[in-house]
């Protein structure tokens, strides 16, 4: 459990600083976030994650967990999605709202998500730089178009341009920009 708490508490205290850096969210929100993760719900599936230095042991635990935190933290792309099976009635109703399966995500949580990938790779990986964990994972994630463009933008404010081949690379300012965080 201690090291449950240890790892829980860089990655809030690290994302704390990347929302600072990232702006345009409510230090209220950085304060909390992630509080989801210390409820009886997650916090014995995240520490026994932890005791066995990321290994996951007992799936089921760890998924019941995982679909804990991503319905109750706003800040994942994963709760601004639907499972369709699950919308009664016609589909055209939502037509304009709901799009690529997802609601928008609100700017604040947004930019949030990428405080919380800067603060997890900050943990994980001891560096700052988010630059192969986008070309691994930003096409595998389904979001509104509106939240993209947010998404994209936040990261273009950080120095990762997104080019036409759908690979980010950096911005020749970005080596600076994530030395001065």
């Amino acid at each position: 459990m201690i090291k449950f708490l240890w790892i829980r508490s860089r990655h809030k205290w690290f994302v704390l600083l990347a929302g600072l850096k990232v702006g345009g969210i409510p230090l209220w929100r950085l304060l909390i976030h992630d509080f989801s993760a210390f409820t009886f719900y997650e916090a014995p599936a995240y520490a026994d994650r932890a005791k066995h230095d990321g290994h996951i042991r007992d799936r089921r635990a760890w998924a019941y967990a995982w679909l804990h935190h991503q319905n109750h933290c706003p800040h994942h792309w994963e709760y601004w999605t639907f499972a369709w099976h699950s919308l009664s009635g016609d589909m055209n109703f939502y037509n304009g709202i709901v799009e690529n399966g997802c609601l928008e995500m609100p700017e604040t949580y947004a930019r949030e998500m990428v405080a919380d990938w800067m603060g997890a790779s900050r943990v994980y990986t001891g560096s700052w730089d988010l630059l192969d964990w986008l070309n691994d994972n930003f096409r595998k994630m389904q979001v509104h178009p509106s939240t993209s463009r947010i998404v994209l933008k936040t990261l273009a404010e950080l120095g990762y341009i997104y080019d036409i081949s759908q690979t980010f690379c950096r911005a020749k300012h970005i080596a600076k920009h994530i030395v001065n965080l």
